[in-house]
């Protein structure tokens, strides 16, 4: 009779937590289908990363929001989870805001051609709600390599170079290219997109000095490729 109550409790017990989690779509937060896409890193600390815009339309405004994604189906071999529990995804994240969540892996061998990976995407940080956190109801079905693609971590453009300078940098950072040019991408260490520079304002110096010190990356759109920079005080 013991073990019996013992069991009850626990079985309670589980599904008071498990209720918590309510849906992310009940929520009006959405995300975009069409953006997710399997990627270089724009964090050095890893190969890859899956990307995942998120749609804010709760009527509330949430300070650092995070997402994490648990895959319900196996990875492809040589191909780990790098970020550890939930990922920031912005600083802010205000109601109507589109944010990426880059949730990050390591790829140490070549990924198959259309190889579907099944993931269930979270969503958490919701202060000033009382709700905690979120999912999705239905499951992310992720082709990480369409066939025909060069996958990852191969997916350099080939022919293609950029170079950034100074670095360290204070006030402005110039950059050289070989190859057509395209708009450059600035992130934060987390991860969070700051900006973007059009193309056509490659040719002169880029002003950062509204920037904190710390370490920053910039990712060229159509090469892929990623440069690690540290902005000085």
């Amino acid at each position: 009779m013991k073990l019996f109550n013992l069991l009850f409790i626990v079985f309670m017990c589980s599904g008071a937590a498990h209720s918590q989690t309510v849906l992310c779509d009940t929520m009006s937060i959405a995300y975009v289908s069409s953006g997710i896409r399997f990627t270089d890193a724009v964090i050095s600390s890893a190969d890859s990363a899956i990307v995942i815009p998120l749609v804010n339309s709760t009527g509330t405004n949430f300070a650092y929001p995070q997402a994490k994604l648990i895959n319900v189906s196996p990875l492809p071999a040589g191909m780990t989870l790098s970020s550890l529990g939930w990922v920031v995804f912005a600083s802010s994240w205000n109601n109507g805001d589109t944010a990426s969540a880059h949730i990050l892996y390591d790829v140490s061998a070549a990924v198959p051609d259309n190889f579907v990976v099944k993931f269930n995407l979270y969503v958490t940080n919701f202060l000033p709600l009382t709700i905690d956190s979120c999912v999705f109801s239905d499951t992310l079905s992720i082709n990480l390599k369409p066939a025909g693609g060069t996958g990852l971590p191969y997916s350099t453009a080939a022919g293609s170079s950029f170079s950034l300078y100074p670095n360290p940098a204070h006030k402005a950072i110039s950059f050289t290219a070989t190859g057509a040019r395209s708009p450059v991408d600035l992130y934060a260490a987390t991860g969070v997109l700051l900006r973007t520079v059009p193309s056509n304002q490659l040719q002169k110096p880029v002003d950062i000095s509204d920037l904190p010190a710390g370490v920053y990356f910039v990712r060229e759109r159509v090469s892929g490729l990623v440069r690690r920079f540290v902005k000085s005080e």
